[in-house]
């Protein structure tokens, strides 16, 4: 009985610091968060609906750099690890409709770039009634060590019939 009371007031303690990030974090003018260390991004879900053949799209991330160190970041396009119910996988022979603008970008401490990216499908493309997603995956390259994280955003796409 003990165990869970001590379980329940760790999970509490756990959301309300949880809560409290979220909304007690310092913010800048749009409204992203101001970071102490690490990293985030901003645009963590994207969805480019009623793409057709000829389509083309624009969309972006935002990379929010702690105030700890300057950083180097890879911006690339992969595969989802997991899909989202009612979501098949975006074929890999497709990521080149997929142009990230800064596949490689360094960002200064307390700083933050955006990244636009496009979405173009080529006119003679049969890729009809789909609904696909993948990430764009956000990497610290500046990290060494035997464990490095990563970062990934949500890109959907649904074609048009």
């Amino acid at each position: 009985m003990k165990k869970k009371i001590l379980i329940g007031i760790i999970v509490a303690v756990v959301a309300v610091g949880a809560v409290y990030a979220a909304t007690h974090l310092p913010r800048t003018e749009a409204g992203i968060p101001e970071l102490e260390e690490g990293f985030g991004i901003y645009g963590s879900e994207v969805k480019f609906d009623g793409v057709y053949p000829g389509y083309s799209g624009n969309a972006s991330i935002t990379i929010i750099n702690g105030k700890d160190k300057d950083r180097v970041f890879s911006v690339s396009i992969t595969e989802a690890s997991t899909l989202t119910k009612g979501y098949e996988a975006f074929p890999k022979e497709y990521f080149y409709w997929v142009t990230i603008t800064k596949p490689e970008v360094t960002i200064t401490a307390g700083g933050m770039e955006e990244i636009p990216i496009t979405l173009s499908m080529p006119e003679d493309t049969n890729y009809a009634s789909k609904h696909a997603e993948f990430r764009i995956r956000v990497g610290d390259l500046t990290q060494t060590g035997l464990v490095q994280i990563a970062l990934e955003s949500k890109w959907y796409i649904i074609t048009a019939s």
